[in-house]
């Protein structure tokens, strides 16, 4: 996976939790959630769609990696109404489509765009700066920024199928959902994948929810990429250093997040539902240093952080009373859902989510490698 050749700065990934997840029996069939667990919290952006082409695509500032978010599985939802609807979906492979991948230099963005493009689907990339996009050849690169309606006019011309993120360059939520969908269903788009940023609902969900379309969610869980935070001490030391050893993270591979979308985008079976992301396993800070260490080939320490060296961190890089509270509830007490792996990748996919040590053999140049 490519990075950028901007200086490295990765901000964490807020780890909200929400009920715990069950394991899915089928592609629309789970088992009822039991009562009295938390409701969703308010989630920013995942990794990955960053505001800048050229700059590392970074996590909204208001999370923690070690910790991941919230799982769920996938959940049939109908137009009025959020229970869960047992049913058994059959997933058939369109046939070549036009897909619009907004978000698409980032590590979910650009993974796809290049999934779907080996598929043998036409590709246009969304870029507020497409001459720095350098997205594989084939994509048809095309500016325009989703936090400004008059720059989409044309976009979704001849589209089938369009991924959205659900944030601007700023990480705040859309505001003109309603207006993105208009244009959508205006040029004949049938499908449309969202990367969530958010547990609540928000304008733009609602909007694609009312447009008609079949839409589908992807709420990942932390993205192993919040590990490039590591990549100058390991570089540099061989140490990871990290607080709260024991807390497990379900992390996904950036890159298993976009096959899920490419399969939303691209067959039938996965209307009105919401995925939620894990990969195949769930590792603690320590555990992930030993995974570097021996991918690399060399020893990699994990050295504790204390309580108040954490703390301290997280004030230097600007997070507010609030935010450092809320961190130290989810490290201290994580609810089930942060550790528990799901087999939703292999269930949407056919193939088994990638392992935490195939995405540091993938970009074990980041760490000195």
């Amino acid at each position: 996976m490519r990075h950028d050749d901007a200086p490295l700065r990765v901000q964490h990934q807020v780890p909200v939790f929400v009920q715990p997840p069950q394991r899915l029996l089928d592609p629309g069939r789970v088992e009822p959630r039991p009562a009295g667990q938390l409701r969703p919290l308010r989630r920013p952006p995942g990794l990955g769609e960053g505001p800048e082409h050229g700059q590392p695509h970074v996590l909204h500032p208001l999370v923690v990696h070690s910790c991941s978010l919230h799982s769920k599985v996938p959940r049939e939802r109908g137009p009025k109404s959020s229970a869960l609807v047992p049913s058994v979906v059959t997933m058939t492979q369109a046939e070549p489509s036009t897909v619009l991948v907004t978000g698409a230099t980032g590590h979910v963005g650009r993974p796809l765009v290049a999934e779907l493009l080996a598929a043998g689907h036409r590709v246009r990339a969304l870029s507020r700066r497409p001459e720095r996009a350098t997205l594989p050849a084939g994509a048809e690169v095309v500016a325009g920024d989703l936090a400004d309606t008059s720059s989409l006019s044309t976009v979704f011309a001849g589209v089938t199928a369009v991924h959205l993120i659900g944030f601007g360059g700023d990480y705040a939520p859309l505001t003109n959902g309603s207006e993105i969908m208009d244009l959508a269903v205006r040029a004949g788009v049938r499908r449309v994948t969202v990367l969530k940023g958010e547990t609540e609902k928000t304008a733009l969900d609602q909007a694609v929810e009312a447009s008609g379309l079949e839409w589908t969610y992807l709420a990942p869980v932390e993205f192993m990429s919040n590990a490039l935070e590591w990549a100058e001490s390991v570089r540099d030391e061989g140490v990871v250093r990290e607080a709260f050893p024991d807390v497990r993270s379900a992390m996904i591979h950036d890159a298993d997040i976009a096959s899920v979308a490419a399969a939303a985008l691209t067959a039938d079976g996965h209307a009105g539902r919401e995925y939620w992301l894990t990969g195949p396993e769930a590792l603690t800070a320590p555990e992930k240093a030993r995974v570097i260490g021996a991918v690399l080939g060399r020893d990699v320490r994990y050295v504790e952080l204390g309580r108040d060296e954490i703390v301290a961190r997280w004030r230097e890089q600007g997070f507010s009373d609030e935010d450092v509270e809320f961190f130290l509830t989810m490290r201290t007490n994580p609810p089930e859902a942060g550790y528990t792996v799901l087999p939703t990748v292999e269930e949407v996919t056919g193939r088994p989510a990638r392992t935490f040590a195939q995405w540091v053999r993938e970009n074990a140049a980041a760490f000195g490698g």
